[in-house]
């Protein structure tokens, strides 16, 4: 009678076992798939607390920690894109036209626009490129990747490289 009542008990904990496996599993494989092809985790999903504790990158969660560190107050940009970038106000100069506060970029300085996997999706990013913030993009799993310079005028230089990142698919 033991015996019989102690080997249900244990067929029950490994079909138990087995099926979390098989879930567990199943979101890697999702989460390896979301990443490969560039497709955002399910919205629903990222925006709980305890999934993106569990699945944030800490190279990503540092590199926003140094991008917001220097942002005191936020700014509205129009953007080309109907796409969210995270734009660093270190980036700009402002300036009047015409009775009305503009950005421009700073004269002289490196920008870096990357698009950086997050654990849950893809995070455009234009920062302007200082060694700290160098060091920690090279540790991030990136999708795309710009980097140019301004000129005397705070404008784009007309030549730069375009670089992709062709992330392979591996477990």
């Amino acid at each position: 009678m033991k015996k019989s009542l102690i080997r249900r008990i244990l067929g029950i904990f490994l079909y138990l076992l087995f099926n979390v496996c098989v879930v567990c599993a199943g979101v890697f494989i999702y989460i390896k798939w979301a990443e490969y092809t560039k497709h955002d985790i399910i919205p629903q999903l990222s925006d709980r607390k305890i999934i993106k504790r569990i699945f944030l990158r800490d190279d990503f969660i540092e590199l926003s920690q140094i991008v917001m560190k220097n942002e005191q107050k936020g700014f509205s940009a129009t953007y080309d894109f109907d796409e969210v970038i995270l734009l660093s106000k270190d980036m700009f100069v402002n300036q009047e036209m015409f009775g009305v506060t503009k950005y421009k970029y700073h004269p002289n300085i490196g920008i870096y626009n990357v698009v950086v996997w997050s654990g849950l999706q893809g995070v455009e990013f234009a920062v302007p490129a200082t060694p700290e913030i160098s060091r920690v993009i090279a540790k991030n799993k990136l999708f795309h990747y710009v980097y140019f310079k301004t000129d005397t005028n705070g404008f784009k230089k007309t030549e730069f490289p375009w670089h992709p990142i062709l992330i392979p698919f591996s477990f």
